[in-house]
């Protein structure tokens, strides 16, 4: 389990970064 540590570390880090990136772009819309 531990081997996949850093491929999930990496996902999460992507959904945080897209989730950010949308917060962002509905602001801007607004």
């Amino acid at each position: 389990m531990l081997k996949y540590e850093p491929y999930w570390r990496k996902t999460i880090e992507l959904v945080v970064n897209a989730f950010c990136l949308q917060k962002t772009n509905q602001s801007f819309s607004q």
